[in-house]
């Protein structure tokens, strides 16, 4: 996994050892992945996502909820809470334990 943070822009390039080992975790697997295996390229600003490529394409098709998650697993250990793209990028994919 590499990223580049800026204060306006966030760039996310995992690789496909990345997504391979993400979708089979032991604890949280995702079964019947559509990104193990392949290298992923987005990119964010304060409006969301900007720019996606799946293995090097930009038009390569994706699921939306595990997308989400696993950029935002990814990014939840690089981002800062106070970084102002925190919520577009993980905080509205993390569970509220307050509420449950």
């Amino acid at each position: 996994m590499r990223t580049h943070i800026t204060p306006e822009q966030i760039t996310l390039w995992l690789s496909k050892r990345d997504t391979y080992a993400w979708a089979r975790k032991y604890d949280a697997a995702w079964p019947g992945s559509t990104i193990a295996g392949k290298s992923l390229m987005a990119v964010f600003d304060d409006n969301g996502l900007v720019y996606i490529a799946i293995n090097g394409m930009a038009d390569g098709e994706v699921d939306g909820g595990e997308f989400n998650a696993i950029t935002s697993d990814f990014l939840r250990a690089e981002l800062p809470e106070d970084h102002c793209l925190h919520f577009v990028t993980v905080g509205q994919f993390q569970s509220n334990e307050a509420d449950t």
